[in-house]
């Protein structure tokens, strides 16, 4: 092998690995706003609306780091509906609050097929 067909190569090597690491950082993100979705949602069940604003707004963060790598429609819809609960709950609905964590968990859960 030539050296400029060895470098090409190793030059593969380190964008697949590059790529790889980036999917499984996005995937970390997208596993960690799904706990973090439930978790709001579970403080809505609960009615503790300063619950849900901690929790929405850290699945908020996550979801926005995974979908800075994938632009996937439902991770987008997911963030819509995580700021709605955090609107919800800022506003002492707590039921209207799980209801958009609901809708948000459904969407991160499709994002990550």
């Amino acid at each position: 092998m030539t050296n400029k067909a060895v470098a090409v190569a190793v030059g593969l090597a380190f964008a697949m690995l590059g790529s790889s690491a980036s999917f499984a950082a996005t995937d970390e993100h997208l596993a960690a706003a799904v706990k973090h979705t439930e978790q709001a949602m579970n403080s809505g069940y609960l009615g503790d609306p300063d619950g849900v604003v901690r929790h929405a707004e850290d699945a908020i963060t996550q979801a926005k780091e995974s979908e800075k790598a994938t632009n996937n429609e439902h991770t987008k819809q997911g963030i819509q509906h995580l700021t709605a609960a955090v609107a919800e709950a800022q506003k002492g609905d707590t039921q209207a609050a799980r209801k958009h964590a609901v809708e948000a968990l459904d969407h991160l859960n499709a994002a990550r097929k």
